[in-house]
């Protein structure tokens, strides 16, 4: 996973931002938080080995993101997500899901759950949905990896996808071997 010297700068700023976010309202640093994780999420998505067998019968990957109030930020996470447009080739849909609707969602063919809004009280219904599905969830949140959710975000002087070797276990999800090697570790 080379990146580019725009990316790099880009991960550079990121962390500069996230660093003098400890001086900010929580909702400000969450936010920020999300941002950055949003490329990392779509890094995990192109990660995994079984990424195809998660798309629909018209080869979309469809993308949920969750949350509980704020629909307006989620929008605009939506929108910068369907910049991307495709993930391996395959056009990617992106849906806003509030965290008490999700299960509607249990027989669609869903390819990764992006958590946008902090909810504790909400993590353990998520990570049980995506093992059963086996499918990426993402959340840039500080502790939610520890708590179970596969992948998120480490941010020190870098930022760097991190992973619950235990949650992707349970997921069945299994990612290219580089990005494990590059990929800060949670483990029991």
């Amino acid at each position: 996973m080379k990146m580019s010297r725009k990316t790099q700068a880009g991960a550079i700023v990121c962390s500069f931002i996230l660093l003098l976010s400890q001086y900010l309202p929580a909702e400000e640093t969450d936010r920020r938080r999300v941002w950055v994780g949003l490329d990392l999420f779509i890094s995990f998505l192109s990660a995994d080995l079984d990424i195809e067998k998660k798309a629909t019968e018209k080869g979309e990957l469809v993308l949920l993101i969750l949350y509980e109030d704020d629909i307006i930020f989620v929008e605009k996470v939506s929108r910068y997500i369907q910049l991307i447009k495709a993930v391996r080739g395959m056009p990617i849909k992106v849906r806003e899901v509030r965290f008490s609707k999700l299960k509607e969602h249990q027989n669609s063919n869903i390819g990764g759950l992006f958590i946008a809004e902090r909810s504790a009280k909400n993590l353990p219904s998520i990570i049980n949905f995506g093992i059963e599905k086996k499918i990426i969830i993402f959340s840039p949140f500080k502790m939610d990896v520890k708590e179970g959710v596969p992948c998120g975000v480490q941010i020190t002087s870098l930022v760097l996808p991190y992973i619950n070797i235990e949650a992707l276990s349970l997921s069945g999800i299994k990612l290219k071997p580089f990005f494990m090697k590059v990929a800060a570790r949670y483990e029991k």
